[in-house]
């Protein structure tokens, strides 16, 4: 069974999922730059910058986290209901985290927010889109991987063509076995100018012979014996 494609190991699902969440707290960042109340004047900029960041970073570190987990959930081949539900678990843990680590920067970048009444509130009011963010991203990760099995499935099956018809020229190449046919045009082309209709005859010979050839499965099923007294029976 082939193993599929690991998440970590592609760099197009790395590199989206870092566009991904840099976007997102850009929006994040915006959205409280325009809430003056929300943070002090005086150093509401750099403070808002510094909690998005740091935001930034941890969300992709924890993505990398969930990806390296379906990584391995999928290395072990496990029935499909329970990888379904392995999943689902993990990406309410997961956002159960990041509202956490969500109310603590709160904590730590507010001053008059405590952690306690930050994490209720946050829980309560984006549980429901942090769930469903967790799950996009993911989602994203794991479409990269399918369209790249797919990818990576026309290449492995236009190798395999490749490979069979070079088999297959090969075999081809045994059957027909080159110098001896050569050997017998000469030696048909040495009396075509003065005895033509003998020449055509043993053409017609030669050309019965090699189809005679193609219809065999064995290994060397090219008859040297009559491929030889085609030759010898052509006058020189």
């Amino acid at each position: 069974m082939k193993k599929p494609l690991r998440l970590l190991a592609m760099p197009a699902v790395i590199r989206n999922a870092a566009v991904f969440w840099a976007f997102y707290d850009l929006l994040v960042f915006l959205h409280l730059v325009m809430q003056p109340p929300f943070f002090s004047p005086v150093q509401g900029f750099w403070r808002i910058a510094r909690y998005c960041v740091t935001d930034t970073v941890f969300n992709f570190l924890l993505t990398l986290i969930i990806f390296a987990f379906f990584d391995a959930l999928a290395a072990r081949g496990l029935p499909r209901i329970f990888e379904l539900v392995s999943m689902g678990a993990f990406l309410i843990i997961a956002s159960l985290t990041i509202i956490a680590f969500d109310a603590l920067l709160q904590s730590l970048f507010v001053p008059w927010r405590q952690f306690g009444y930050a994490f209720a509130e946050v829980l309560v009011y984006e549980f429901h889109d942090t769930l469903l963010t967790v799950t996009f991203v993911t989602g994203l990760g794991n479409t990269l991987r399918s369209w790249a099995a797919d990818a990576q499935a026309r290449v492995d099956e236009s190798r395999l063509e490749a490979a069979k018809a070079r088999a297959e020229m090969a075999t081809l190449t045994l059957r027909v076995q080159p110098a001896i046919v050569v050997q017998a045009l000469r030696a048909i082309g040495a009396v075509v100018l003065h005895d033509a209709e003998r020449a055509r005859a043993h053409i017609r010979v030669l050309a019965e012979v090699l189809r005679e050839s193609f219809r065999r499965d064995g290994e060397e099923s090219v008859p040297r014996d009559r491929l030889q007294r085609v030759i010898q029976d052509i006058p020189r």
